[in-house]
């Protein structure tokens, strides 16, 4: 059997595993660290590629204000040096339809994305979504001209806030549901590729899935995992525990 020996002391990131779902029977170390390189990249990139754009916009924008003070300066002349307002007024034109062209590529490019983030966010563990609610609900909305800013501020933060969240050891205590029963449990998310919870007796680990994180119980690890939670509530002395990386 695998294991990962997790120190709480220095914890080395696992990462989200976008093809695990609840019918997956093994998880190894290869396929998380694979999995977590992919997920790396592809939030680096997602991020890279928006940053692209918003600077390209920003820039466009600022050379058209800059431009139309220009404009307004040379037509407070009465007149004067007309043939330079005319080529002031044709260069203005152009950036207009240059900036204008530039939020169409950013709607363009948004609403390709926002479906993908949308489906990032549903399988983010509930403390994650819990802080990231508000810009989800900003997802909800059609990409519009009206929209573009407040939807590229939400996509750059729920993949900022994913990727800190992955680089984590995160303990948190909220409500679970085992087996169709909803339980008040202590849980240590390993980032966002696995978790395990303790209820009292009842104990378990848990994996991502499409419409939530998914926990099945083992109550072999009870007592493993009532170590780990009192070395991290710094009731007893920091050591190495041992957990399953299979379910």
């Amino acid at each position: 059997m695998k294991h990962l020996f997790l120190s709480l002391l220095c914890a080395a990131p696992l990462a989200l595993v976008p093809g695990l779902s609840a019918q997956d029977d093994e998880v190894t170390p290869e396929d998380l660290v694979a999995q977590w390189l992919k997920t790396e990249r592809l939030i680096a990139q997602e991020a890279a590629d928006w940053k692209a754009e918003q600077a390209h916009t920003a820039q466009l924008l600022a050379l058209y204000e800059d431009e139309l003070a220009l404009l307004d300066e040379e037509l407070a002349q009465a007149g004067k040096n007309a043939p330079t307002v005319d080529e002031e007024a044709e260069n203005l034109k152009a950036r207009i339809a240059a900036s204008e062209q530039a939020r169409r590529e950013a709607i363009q490019f948004l609403a390709r994305l926002q479906p993908r983030v949308v489906a990032l966010f549903a399988r983010f563990p509930q403390p994650l979504q819990k802080q990231l609610e508000d810009d989800a609900f900003i997802l909800e909305r059609e990409v519009n001209n009206e929209t573009l800013d407040e939807t590229m501020r939400a996509i750059v933060k729920i993949l900022q806030e994913a990727g800190r969240f992955n680089r984590s050891y995160v303990f948190e205590e909220h409500l679970i549901s085992l087996k169709g029963e909803d339980l008040r449990a202590k849980v240590m998310y390993l980032g966002l590729s696995r978790g395990f919870f303790l209820a009292g007796k009842r104990a378990g680990s848990a994996t991502p899935g499409d419409e939530g994180w998914v926990f099945r119980e083992n109550d072999k690890l009870a007592n493993t995992l009532e170590k780990a939670f009192l070395i991290q509530e710094k009731q007893v002395p920091s050591a190495l525990i041992e957990l399953p990386l299979q379910r």
